[in-house]
């Protein structure tokens, strides 16, 4: 199952504010003109991102029990720069049901985005697994 695109752009004011956001104070994402960004920026694609682009969206996962388990980036070259586009396209990888020492059902999904730029060339990958964790009996605390 894909998600429709997002498009977004790499903005220099927003380089900077997540660079602030996580405390770096990297040249490079901090200066008057940012010439990069930290490579978990492209996290960011989720402002842009329409309701009916959420990867996750169709999993029917209870939302109150959902974790973020992992989140990782490849790149194919330097991560993009201010000014860069990016259309991002997301799928999902992988569903699955494991059961706990406790015999409980937990479910995972991963979704693998693809960011490629204007000439439609591949800029970075990443992968995010969430977990909708067992639920708990009534009256539980």
């Amino acid at each position: 199952m894909s998600a429709p695109p997002t498009r977004m752009t790499v903005e220099a004011g927003k380089v900077r504010e997540f660079a602030a956001a996580i405390g770096s104070d990297h040249p490079a994402y901090v200066g008057a003109i940012p010439t990069s960004s930290p490579a978990t920026f492209l996290i960011t694609k989720r402002f842009w991102q329409p309701a009916d682009a959420d990867p996750f969206a169709g999993l029917d996962f209870d939302r109150r029990r959902m974790l973020h388990a992992e989140e990782g980036y490849e790149f194919f070259g330097p991560p993009p720069g201010p000014g860069t586009v990016l259309e991002a396209t997301s799928t999902l990888e992988d569903e699955l049901i494991k059961t706990n020492r406790h015999g409980d059902r937990m479910r995972f999904a991963t979704v693998v985005t693809d960011f490629t730029d204007e000439r439609g060339v591949l800029r970075a990958r990443s992968r995010t697994t969430v977990v909708e964790t067992p639920a708990r009996p009534e009256g539980g605390g």
